[in-house]
C-alpha cells in the first residue's frame, strides 16, 4: 500500500488544487519505479504545469523530491539529481 502521509506536510497546506492533483498523480504513477521507468512520468506532470500556466515553487518541488527519493539508495538519488540538473539547464539555456 502506498504511503500517502506527505499530503499532511504544512508547506502543503496552500497549495493550488490543479498541483495537488498533478503531484499526486505523480507519485501515484511513479511509487516504486526506477528512475528510468519514472521519467516520462515527471515529463507529463512538468507538462501538465505548463498547459496550465503554473509552476511548482521551490518547496514544492524539494517535497516532491523527497518523496520520489525516499526509497532510493543513495546511488540512484546521486543519479536522478544530476539528470535533473542536466534537465533544468537544456530547459533554460533559450
Amino acid at each position: 500500500m502506498q504511503d500517502m502521509s506527505w499530503i499532511h506536510n504544512p508547506a502543503l497546506k496552500n497549495i493550488q488544487p490543479k498541483k495537488m492533483m498533478i503531484i499526486t498523480e505523480l507519485i501515484k504513477n511513479t511509487d516504486g519505479k526506477p528512475i528510468a521507468q519514472s521519467i516520462p512520468f515527471l515529463m507529463q506532470a512538468n507538462k501538465e504545469l505548463q498547459k496550465e500556466g503554473l509552476q511548482f515553487t521551490e518547496d514544492e518541488t524539494t517535497i516532491i523530491m523527497d518523496i520520489l527519493t525516499r526509497d532510493m539508495s543513495a546511488a540512484e538519488k546521486e543519479k536522478l539529481s544530476k539528470m535533473i540538473g542536466l534537465f533544468q539547464q537544456n530547459m533554460f539555456k533559450k
